[in-house]
């Protein structure tokens, strides 16, 4: 028979701040921001003899941010702890620092897939497959196309900070037996970055 080991990680997030939902009175900086990390880890542990006709050994993680920010109609004249933080680290322009917007989103992920076999000897006639596979989809808005004018300014701040590690390998001092195929590598498949 055969022999899997995997592991799969599905990971959905949305987060929202709609200033909208102030009236046409409302004044203030909005800001919607998600830090978001996974992971996603299949290993075949050091010493193990594995015998099956085929073996994976496989990690998968598919994840999907959405973060949006709407500004209220009266716009911001100053930002929070938080946005003014984002700010700080990410709102730097060819034009200058963003010091204050109506809307901040902001999105941080760190994606990670590790498969790994350390088994100390492996016999199978039909294939070994060690493979790691991140696929992301992250939406990231800011909008201030709704302020209306009054004391605050209506410039709205998108920031991504994206970081993605798949890795597929063979550890270890490791015997293989058996006239079969053998693949090791990761992959990265459907980004879709907005």
């Amino acid at each position: 028979g055969s022999l899997t080991v995997r592991s799969d990680n599905t990971t959905s997030v949305t987060t929202l701040a709609d200033g909208t939902t102030g009236g046409a009175n409302a004044v203030g900086g909005s800001v919607a921001l998600a830090d978001v990390s996974t992971s996603s880890t299949a290993l075949l542990g050091a010493g193990v003899k594995a015998g099956a006709t085929r073996i994976l050994i496989g990690a998968d993680s598919a994840t999907t941010v959405a973060t949006t920010a709407n500004a209220t109609a009266g716009g911001a004249t100053a930002d929070g702890t938080a946005g003014q933080g984002a700010l700080t680290a990410h709102g730097a322009t060819p034009d200058g620092s963003v010091t204050v917007a109506a809307a901040i989103a902001g999105t941080k992920l760190d994606d990670t897939a590790s498969a790994t076999s350390n088994a100390s000897t492996i016999a199978t006639t039909q294939g070994l497959d060690v493979t790691a596979d991140t696929s992301r989809v992250v939406a990231t808005e800011a909008n201030a196309t709704d302020v209306l004018g009054g004391p605050g300014v209506g410039a709205a701040v998108a920031l991504n900070a994206i970081s993605v590690d798949s890795s597929a390998t063979l550890g270890g001092v490791q015997t293989i037996v058996g006239n079969a195929d053998l693949g090791v590598g990761p992959q990265r498949t459907g980004d879709l970055f907005g």
